[in-house]
């Protein structure tokens, strides 16, 4: 099974659902990952 690790430096568990740190580029980053590749698996 094919998979991708991804870390993001700085940050802590839960980092993309913490409001405190929603906006943060990390959160933004991994929120855009886990969409682009949703879309992906969804439309192929």
């Amino acid at each position: 099974m094919p998979t991708t690790a991804v870390c993001y430096r700085g940050t802590i568990h839960g980092f993309t659902v913490i409001n405190a740190l929603r906006d943060t580029y990390a959160a933004r980053a991994a929120t855009q990952q886990g969409g682009d590749f949703l879309y992906d698996v969804l439309h192929s």
